[in-house]
This record gives structure tokens, sequence and C-alpha cells, in this order.
């Protein structure tokens, strides 16, 4: 009896655990889905309506340009530097 009653404790533990984590990551990508529309409000050009003008356009086209450059320069240096641990 005394099995039983701590396998149902500890399965409750656990459901327990687990709900809290599943509720932490949402709010966690909530706020990060937030943050990214309010830095994307403010950081390019927008119209009245809401969207992009043409110097806004340009603007997230160049961003995103630089951070594509930006990552392949980092992957080619981590590459680089596992080809010298060989």
């Amino acid at each position: 009896m005394d099995f039983v009653l701590f396998l149902f404790i500890f399965s409750l533990f656990f459901y327990f655990i687990f709900k809290k984590i599943q509720f932490t990551k949402k709010l966690d990508s909530e706020a990060i889905k937030n943050e990214v529309e309010k830095d994307f409000e403010t950081d390019f050009d927008h119209d009245s309506s809401g969207n992009l003008t043409k110097q806004g356009m340009v603007e997230l086209v160049e961003w995103f340009e630089d951070d594509l450059i930006d990552r392949r320069v980092n992957e080619s240096k981590e590459i680089e530097g596992f080809e010298e641990l060989k």
C-alpha cells in the first residue's frame, strides 16, 4: 500500500513539474515574441497603417544581409577551429 501511495505522489510531483515547465516556456516564448515585434516596429520605418515603407524595407534587407554574413563568418571560424584540432 505504501508503494502505491509513493508512486501516486511521485507521479503527481512530476506531472506538476512538467506543467510548470510548459507554462514557463509558454510565457518565455510570448515575451520573446512581444519583444521582437516591439523591436521590429521601432527599428524599421513604418507608415501610418503599420506597413513597412520603402526605406524600412531597405533597412530590413540590409540588417538581414549583415546578420547572414555574421552567421556565416562565425560558422567558418568554428569550422576552422575544428580543423586545427585534427
